[in-house]
């Protein structure tokens, strides 16, 4: 049975969850309050407050709260932690228990009322959770905003529609689907297992239930990662049964043998280096996907836009070129999901960014409670990734690093760039390990990670970049494609590829082949309207800073198409001593003139001598 965990009884937190059931969901009432909160007028009051109005910035969870329900009701600050304490009901691992009570407790007295302490439903046991949420903690915002979504729906239904879909949890499921963002969300698992947990399992991640799905079935990659989470639902119930009748006993977890040996395996760290045991051949990667890669080209190539395919390729087995077949959108859900789940992770490096976020470092950290502030050890981002990598030696985890070259290479690394050498990794005849500089702690990067980093080449050539970096990594080539399918060959008459083609054409002879213009500059350009305004806030700019604002040669890019004038000396000072004759002052044309959105202005960019003769083949266009 679904309900059944080795290490703990889900009892206390699955008759808390009828309570919910029963006081929120059959009716109108409250786990906490005294007076009904769960009632639609305050769920909308909810959404005008945190939906409708998000607020943005830095902050930690309950302070953003606080400001964003300065001006709700009590009792719609109640719900919020009601709500609250629905999702922390099923994670084990973050945050501990002692934490999620504490939140629970601050968004309630954000009423300015006290909280019932002596609340059975508040204790350890019913608070334990029934598995990891790894990453998706990260993503309690979201969950919270399909929270609110999911309910002003279900309170909108009649009181029969209610019990019919509370009655059958495939119903349900089914109801849950037309809910915004239903399928990415953790939420909706977690909901279907507290409401039908002889049905659904306690498992969190998506990769985790299509992982199951997938070597317990036939299906293919394809087909598993077309399933709605329903549909994954219900094959992880048809294997849960075949498994039970298989070894006589309903009492299988699929985190714990036998099950979990028969879909993944878990090496231990060794007791000082935290990675895999040397010699586990099933983490050597595959010579199709490099350890370590750099997407590199001009600004606009579409380099972090890829990252999604290369990360994707990486650990569903694929080539880029059969996801780019796939579609974006696709690739790109998958990869939220991956995100979600700690398998995938992403950070930018700049000016500031250094060895204690990346590796690890002492920070300060502000306790709630106390308003005082303390320092911890923090593992930052890399650390993160290597100890979960080498946690799960049968998944390939992947770290993306936006912007590489604009960060100190030597100074983030540090003794680290020599251990993500292929040769230096755990497993390897030749690794090695170092210890950390805070820590103290030995440390060796595990096989199962790989580096995929983006390098913009107008800001830096790879011939400038660290030499022990650039002979870590190989690097990938993404220059403009003016021949792009989403660029437009008619607007109004002109011919966007041709146009991409014909400047970049002249950038490489003016300036050099790093410093052309990126094909997505003109994605998404469909009116005249649009290619004005991609010229006047982002082409022209470019050619600025390229130039720097040599305006003859920024002329000579748009061949003298007219965007571009000299401007004459006032009367009098060309006879001035202090006047070069021969300087030329020039300036762009007004806003408001016409030739912006002249289609012959944009035509000359391309045609010989503005006479209609194109200076790029057909084929191009």
């Amino acid at each position: 049975m679904s309900r059944y965990h080795p290490h703990r009884s889900l009892e206390p937190m699955l008759d808390a969850a009828q309570h919910w059931k029963e006081v929120a969901l059959l009716s109108d009432g409250a786990v906490f309050a005294q007076e009904p909160v769960w009632t639609l007028p305050y769920l909308q009051d909810l959404k005008k407050y945190i939906i409708d109005n998000p607020l943005e910035g830095e902050g930690g969870f309950i302070n953003k709260m606080e400001k964003q329900l300065v001006p709700s009701k009590p009792e719609v600050k109640k719900l919020v932690a009601e709500m609250l304490w629905v999702w922390y009901l099923c994670p084990d691992d973050r945050p501990v228990t002692s934490t999620k009570q504490q939140r629970i407790r601050q968004v309630w007295e954000l009423s300015e009322d006290t909280f019932p302490n002596d609340s059975r439903l508040m204790e350890a046991d019913v608070l334990a959770g029934a598995g990891s949420i790894g990453q998706g903690i990260s993503k309690i915002w979201d969950d919270l905003r399909f929270f609110i979504h999911m309910m002003i729906a279900f309170k909108d239904l009649d009181e029969t529609q209610r019990d019919e879909l509370l009655d059958d949890g495939w119903k349900f499921g089914e109801w849950l689907e037309d809910i915004e963002g239903c399928n990415q969300r953790i939420l909706r698992t977690m909901i279907m297992f507290l409401l039908f947990p002889d049905d659904f399992e306690h498992i969190w991640a998506r990769t985790h239930r299509t992982q199951i799905v997938q070597k317990f079935t036939e299906k293919s990659n394809v087909e598993i990662n077309k399933m709605s989470a329903l549909e994954i639902d219900r094959a992880l119930l048809d294997i849960r049964r075949e498994k039970e009748e298989e070894y006589d006993t309903k009492e299988l977890d699929f985190y714990t043998p036998p099950l979990e040996d028969l879909w993944r395996s878990r090496p231990e760290p060794g007791p000082k280096v935290s990675g895999p045991e040397p010699g586990q051949d099933n983490l050597k990667p595959k010579a199709d996907y490099p350890l370590n890669q750099i997407l590199y080209g001009p600004p606009g190539t579409g380099k972090t836009w890829n990252t999604v395919y290369h990360a994707l390729a990486i650990i569903e087995g694929k080539s880029v070129r059969d996801l780019e077949s796939e579609g974006h959108e696709s690739a790109k859900g998958r990869f939220d999901e991956l995100k979600e789940s700690g398998q995938i992770a992403m950070v930018t490096f700049h000016q500031n960014f250094a060895y204690e976020d990346f590796i690890e470092g002492i920070r300060p950290v502000l306790d709630d409670k106390s308003e005082s502030v303390k320092y911890e050890l923090s593992k930052g981002v890399f650390k993160q990734m290597a100890d979960r990598a080498s946690g799960d030696g049968n998944q390939k985890y992947v770290l993306i690093i936006d912007e590489i070259n604009r960060g100190n290479i030597a100074k983030i690394f540090g003794e680290l760039i020599t251990l993500i050498e292929p040769s230096k990794r755990l497993g390897e005849d030749d690794q090695a390990t170092v210890t950390l500089s805070y820590s103290k702690e030995p440390f060796g990067i595990p096989h199962n990670l790989y580096l995929i980093g983006t390098m913009n080449t107008a800001d830096r050539s790879i011939a400038l970049l660290d030499t022990a970096l650039r002979r870590r990594f190989e690097f990938v080539e993404m220059m403009p494609n003016p021949s792009h399918e989403l660029i437009s060959t008619d607007i109004d008459g002109v011919n966007c590829r041709t146009l991409l083609k014909a400047m970049n054409e002249r950038i490489r002879f003016l300036f050099d082949r790093e410093h052309q213009i990126g094909h997505t500059y003109f994605i998404g350009v469909k009116s005249m309207d649009d290619l004005e305004k991609a010229f006047k806030t982002k082409i022209i700019p470019l050619l600025q800073e390229y130039f720097y604002d040599n305006w003859e040669k920024i002329n000579l890019v748009l061949n003298e198409n007219g965007f571009i004038q000299k401007v004459s000396p006032e009367n009098g000072l060309l006879e001035s001593d202090l006047m070069d004759g021969d300087r030329n002052v020039y300036e762009l044309l007004p806003a408001n003139n016409s030739k912006w959105k002249d289609p012959q202005s944009y035509r000359a960019i391309y045609e010989k001598d503005g006479q209609g003769e194109s200076a790029e083949t057909e084929q191009d266009g």
